[in-house]
Formats: C-alpha cells, sequence, structure tokens
C-alpha cells in the first residue's frame, strides 16, 4: 500500500493518494506527508494542516519544507517568510531548492520583488541543470507571475509558454490548469485575444463538472477577459463572488485578496464608494493587522474619491515607499500616478509634478496592462496637466503612444433605483449603463437624449425646429416621437415625461434618469479656469455626425469657442511673462482643438525661436505655413 500511495503522488493523482495514504492501519511520517502535500496541491488549506503539521514535528524533510508553503497559501506571509528562512540552512539538496523556490514566492508575495528574483532564478538554473523538467516548470510559472508584476512582457511569457509545454505532458492536470490559466493573463497582455478562446475551452475539459479548488484557477482566467470588455459586467460580478466564496472556503489567500481587489475596483469605477470601502474592510490581515499592499492601494483610491484628501496621500505615500524599497517598478509607477493625482486634488501641485514625473518615468521602464484602462481613464485630468507642464511634457509623449490602445470607457453606477447614464458626445457618441454599452437603433435618439438633459420643457415643434430645421415637418415630428418612443423603451417609460395640453405639451427627462454629461463637465472645468480637466474631457466637436441640427451646430461652436478662449487667454499671459515654453505647450493644444488658426501658428513659431530646438522651429513653421496655404 505503501508503495501504491507514493507512486499516485508522484503521478499527481492526489485525490487518489489520500485515499490510499489514509487507509494504512498505522498512519507513518511519510504517509502523513502525501496526505497534508496532495490536500495543498488540490487547495483545500482547510484539510491538508493536521497532517502536514504532525509530520513536520517528526521532521519529515518535505512535511518541513510544505508546511512554510501552507503558511504561505493560508496568507500568514511574515510567519512564512520567517519559518523559511530558518528551514533554509539546515536543508540539503531537493529540500533545500524547493525551501528557497516557496521563499522566492513568499518574497514576491510580499513585494520584496528583487529577493523574489534571486531565489527563484537561483531555484530554475538548479532544476534545469539536474535535468528536473516539471520542478523547473513549476518555477518558472512563478517567475511568471513575478516578471508580469514588474512589466517584463515578452520574458514573462517566454517563461509560462515554456512551462506549459511541460505541463502538457504530466500526469498532473492541476498543473496544466493553472499553466493554461497564466497563459491566458499573458495572451491578453500582448493582445492575442484570438488564442484565448481554445485555452478556455480545455481548461473547462480539465476541470469537469465538479466544483474544486481547481476552479480558481479557471475563473480567475475568465475574470481578467473583463478587462477587453470580452464578458458582461453581470458574468465578471459572479465570477469574482464564486472566486471569494470559494477561497475562502479552502482558505486560498491568494485568490481572494485578488478577487476582493478586482471586485473593490470596480466598485470604485461604478462610484459605489461606501460599498467598496465595506468590501477592503473583510479582506485578511496579517499577524500586525496590516492589510496586504493591493489592498491599501484600492483603500487610498476610495478615500480619495471620497474627498478624504488627506488620508489617501498618507497611505499612498507609505505603500510607494513600500514598492520602491521591494523594487516592484511597475505597481510602483501605478500607485505614484495614484498618488500625483491625490496632490492635484489636494492644491499640492508643485508635490505632485515631482510625484508625477518619478511615475512617467516609471510607465517608460514597464509595459501599461489592460487592466489599467479605467484608471487612467479617471487620471486622465493628470495626464493634461502633464501635457501644459515643461518639465513634465517631454515624458508625456512616449507615454501616451504606450497608452493608445489601452485607454477605453469609464464605469457607471449599476445600483440604486435611478437610471444613471454617462453620455459622452465630445469627440464620440456613447452611453453607458452601468458601464454597458446602451445602443439605441435611431442615430437621432443620442441628440435628442442630449437636447432634454440641457433644454427640458420643449414642445415636440421647438424640438424638431431645433434638431431637424431642413426636415419635412411631418417626417420630422414623427422622427422626434420615435425618439422619445425609443428612450422610453431603453431606459423605462418614466425616462420622458410630458406635461401640458395634448396638442402643446412639453418634454423633459424624469427624475429617475441621471445623465452624466461630458459637455456640462467640460463647460464646468473652462468656468472654473481648470484648462487640464477641460482638455482632458475635450476630444473633439460635439455630437459627431450631427451636423444637420442648428443647435448641434451652435453647441459645438460654443465649446470650442469656450476651450480656445480659455487657451489663447492663458497663452497671452504667459507671453507677457516670457515663460515661452509653457506658450508652446498650450499652443500645441489650441492646435488641436483648431488647427488653421494662423496667430497661433505664429505665436508658436516665435516662442519656438526663443526656447526651440531647430528640429522644433523647422516642423512649426512648415506647419505654419501649410496652415496659411
Amino acid at each position: 500500500m505503501a508503495a501504491d500511495f507514493e507512486q499516485l503522488y508522484r503521478e499527481g493523482r492526489y485525490q487518489e493518494a489520500i485515499t490510499a495514504a489514509s487507509a494504512l492501519s498505522q498512519p507513518t511520517t511519510r504517509s502523513l506527508t502525501v496526505i497534508g502535500v496532495s490536500y495543498l496541491r488540490l487547495g483545500d488549506a482547510t484539510q491538508a494542516d493536521t497532517p502536514l503539521l504532525s509530520a513536520k514535528d517528526l521532521r519529515e524533510p518535505e512535511a518541513m519544507v510544505e508546511y512554510g508553503n501552507l503558511l504561505r497559501f493560508t496568507g500568514r506571509l511574515q510567519d512564512a517568510e520567517s519559518y523559511l528562512t530558518d528551514l533554509l540552512p539546515g536543508m540539503e539538496g531537493e529540500w533545500k531548492t524547493k525551501c528557497q523556490r516557496w521563499l522566492g514566492v513568499t518574497q514576491h508575495q510580499l513585494g520584496k520583488i528583487k529577493e523574489s528574483l534571486d531565489s527563484l532564478e537561483k531555484v530554475r538554473k538548479d532544476y534545469d541543470s539536474r535535468g528536473d523538467s516539471v520542478n523547473a516548470a513549476r518555477v518558472r510559472q512563478n517567475l511568471f507571475v513575478v516578471y508580469s508584476d514588474i512589466g517584463e512582457t515578452k520574458k514573462s511569457h517566454r517563461m509560462i509558454e515554456e512551462a506549459v509545454v511541460v505541463f502538457r505532458k504530466c500526469s498532473d492536470s492541476s498543473l496544466l490548469i493553472t499553466g493554461l490559466r497564466n497563459l491566458v493573463i499573458s495572451l491578453l497582455a500582448l493582445n492575442r485575444l484570438e488564442e484565448i478562446p481554445s485555452l478556455l475551452i480545455e481548461i473547462e475539459t480539465l476541470l469537469g463538472n465538479e466544483v474544486t479548488p481547481s476552479h480558481l484557477s479557471y475563473w480567475s482566467s475568465k475574470a481578467v477577459l473583463f478587462e477587453r470588455n470580452l464578458i458582461s459586467r453581470s458574468e465578471y460580478i459572479k465570477i469574482l463572488d464564486n472566486i471569494i466564496d470559494l477561497s475562502e472556503k479552502y482558505e486560498s489567500y491568494e485568490y481572494l485578496v485578488w478577487a476582493l481587489v478586482k471586485k473593490v475596483e470596480y466598485l470604485i469605477q461604478s462610484d459605489r464608494n461606501s460599498e467598496a470601502m465595506r468590501l477592503v474592510y473583510q479582506a485578511p490581515q496579517d499577524e500586525f493587522g496590516q492589510f496586504p499592499t493591493s489592498i491599501r492601494i484600492v483603500r487610498a483610491m476610495i478615500n480619495r474619491r471620497m474627498g478624504n484628501l488627506v488620508e489617501a496621500v498618507e497611505e499612498l505615500g507609505a505603500v510607494a515607499a513600500d514598492l520602491e524599497a521591494a523594487g516592484n517598478i511597475a505597481e510602483l509607477a501605478r500607485v505614484r500616478l495614484q498618488l500625483a493625482y491625490a496632490l492635484h486634488l489636494d492644491g499640492q501641485p508643485d508635490a505632485s509634478a515631482d510625484v508625477l514625473r518619478a511615475a512617467l518615468q516609471g510607465l517608460l521602464r514597464t509595459n501599461i496592462h489592460p487592466s489599467m484602462r479605467p484608471e487612467l481613464e479617471e487620471l486622465a485630468e493628470l495626464l493634461h496637466f502633464a501635457a501644459l507642464e515643461p518639465s513634465l511634457a517631454p515624458y508625456l509623449e512616449p507615454v501616451m503612444d504606450s497608452l493608445a490602445g489601452v485607454l477605453g470607457g469609464v464605469s457607471g453606477d449599476e445600483g440604486g433605483e435611478r437610471v444613471r447614464l454617462q453620455v459622452h458626445t465630445l469627440g464620440r457618441v456613447s452611453i453607458l449603463r452601468g458601464g454597458d454599452p446602451v445602443t439605441f437603433q435611431l442615430k437621432g435618439t443620442v441628440p435628442l437624449l442630449v437636447y432634454l438633459a440641457l433644454t427640458p420643457n420643449r414642445t415636440r415643434l421647438e424640438i424638431q425646429q431645433d434638431l431637424y430645421p431642413d426636415k419635412d415637418p411631418d417626417a420630422a415630428s414623427s422622427y422626434v416621437r420615435k425618439g422619445i418612443q425609443e428612450l422610453r423603451e431603453l431606459l423605462g417609460h418614466g425616462a420622458v415625461l410630458t406635461e401640458g395640453p395634448r396638442n402643446h405639451s412639453r418634454y423633459r427627462l424624469g427624475p429617475g434618469l441621471q445623465l452624466d454629461l461630458d459637455l456640462t463637465r467640460f463647460l464646468d472645468a473652462i468656468g472654473r479656469a481648470e484648462t487640464a480637466r477641460a482638455l482632458a474631457l475635450y476630444r473633439g466637436e460635439f455630437l459627431p455626425g450631427s451636423d444637420e441640427s442648428e443647435w448641434v451646430l451652435q453647441k459645438r461652436d460654443e465649446a470650442r469657442l469656450a476651450l480656445t478662449f480659455e487657451l489663447q487667454n492663458q497663452m497671452v499671459a504667459f507671453q507677457e511673462n516670457h515663460e515661452w515654453r509653457r506658450v508652446i505647450l498650450l499652443a500645441n493644444q489650441y492646435l488641436r482643438v483648431d488647427p488653421y488658426e494662423v496667430s497661433v501658428h505664429a505665436l508658436r513659431v516665435e516662442a519656438a525661436r526663443r526656447v526651440g530646438t531647430a528640429a522644433e522651429l523647422g516642423r512649426y513653421v512648415a506647419a505654419m505655413n501649410s496652415a496659411s496655404n
């Protein structure tokens, strides 16, 4: 029987190994080890604890090493690091190498990137030199996670590709499931989306119908598809809830923290900050009462959104210091962006600029992951602030090139009785409800919705004269009626209300419909002279494609003139103060809005003659000549 459970264990048939080892009339240190480690490999820390602890106390080498892994797995990271560090000098051969591996993984979870890479690369080379391909592949999988976190996308992909090749030849299906999950994440980062569906099908086939801890790998691989809008929000939240429930059941600390952070980020993006903060305090804490770094980051983001800027700055500053000491470049750049924005909102422009400069330099050293898309969208104001700062602008252009394929929409709120819509009209036309697109069949429905939001209590005749002055009156009236009907069908009957006599009814949006309109926020930014915020919101002309409406054209001109007037005033002020580099930056923004304004071209050329390079001056003169012809 002893030979049976050892053979089953080596083949990765862990449930069968547990059954065989448990059938012994008298447990041995080895059978206890096999039972404990098998449960741990299956992701069931609760069942693994007692046999593993017993075998460890009896000085069984593998049990001694894997007990440190158990401490790590259940989130007792400080204990795990101390235990494995103390254990390492006394171990020999294979067990010393395994001890070093789990120490490296623990160091990564603690944010000690340099130490983690040193440990894991040493272990990988050790296994490679011995020809132990399976254990070398396991370590490559660990290295995939570390290299991904520090933005080394190509290196991390090579690691997981090499690991999966080996795992496909193993009898241990759990290794292949986890490997395929990580391969999905890697392909997503590389934008190779067409390769992902077949991998998910392969994982489903390996899993079978019974829900086991291995489902954590599958669910997490499906959840990351949300970063590219490949699954719905409702499915995403259901997956995260499943991961949280299963992680708590089997004490899987790493998956639990990951899913909690993802759900908190979703709630933050949906402006459900109080709910997000409550969820933060469900996260596990270490023996010192400290939350994991990822939880501390999202807590600071919630505080910033709720206006608690002092708390946000303090926590982000502390996390940034920890990440810098650990050498976690990618996460440090992200946290510095958040810290710079909090300082910007707190009225500390000099401090914000210093931190933002370091953040931009960090982004240039790493790869920007699609998961940062909503966060970067929210920080658009900060990035436009950088575009107007001479000391920051040189770093911004290459960063913006990297961002080009990442930025997208920002989520809205799904909760509450109100229908909350996020309405984009500047440079694009889109409606988001709870972050999901609302698609109207009629081209004129969105302009009608915006019109009613900005000019309520209008008759149908007034609406059709403003929106469709050149249409046949009967056709225009019918079009308005169909647009109102479509708004009610998709947003609820109370979306549009009527008042007054039937033949002279006035239309307005219902009180249950709440619009977050980019044009309104843009005009508010102009009124407050918040140029960076205004530039972040202004992505192009108002309601592009609706050129037949006099009302649209009027609003379009109002928005464009408001922005160019504000930029013109600032250029004049900086010109008088001889701040020529700022004049150039403002002129660049102005000409993005109105590329044919020759006077601004001329002012930019004048400024470039004073402070610009020969290449800049040549480029600006050529642009001026082109605009003049």
